[in-house]
């Protein structure tokens, strides 16, 4: 199962950072906006946009809410990175799941990704680590 799910991610991120963006169909806005968002001023590309509300685990276990807004997503440990927000209020701690994958990138690329599975904020670092944090708009988490 879990092969499966990373297969999926990979896939995932090869498309968004072949097409840099996806396309919404139905009627109502992602959670995230999918694809990678980049920054005028030379930083890595790890910008984020959240357009809703998504709840997250942080590695304590407890829940913690990202409000809509932008992010910029910063690796912590390799099960941990932080959301910190563009408007100056602290950061947040995101539990995250580690792997491997074929991507290879000089700087670390943040992708946002809505599936069946959840909301999810992937940060792909050089040297083919991923790191998955995987949140819910309805505050409900996956087991």
């Amino acid at each position: 199962m879990r092969s499966f799910r990373n297969m999926n991610l990979a896939a995932a991120i090869v498309c968004v950072l072949i097409s840099g963006c996806a396309t919404q169909e139905s009627g109502s806005p992602p959670a995230v906006s999918e694809g990678v968002v980049g920054n005028d001023d030379g930083r890595a590309a790890t910008g984020i946009v959240l357009n809703k509300s998504v709840h997250f685990t942080t590695p304590d276990g407890n829940d913690v809410m990202a409000l809509p807004g932008r992010y910029q997503v910063e690796l912590i440990s390799e099960a941990q990175i932080h959301l910190v927000p563009e408007n100056g209020t602290p950061p947040l701690s995101l539990a995250a799941s580690s792997s491997t994958n074929g991507v290879e990138v000089k700087e670390p690329v943040a992708i946002v990704n809505s599936s069946g599975a959840g909301e999810h904020i992937v940060l792909i670092l050089p040297g083919g680590t991923t790191l998955d944090a995987i949140g819910s708009t309805s505050g409900v988490g996956t087991r």
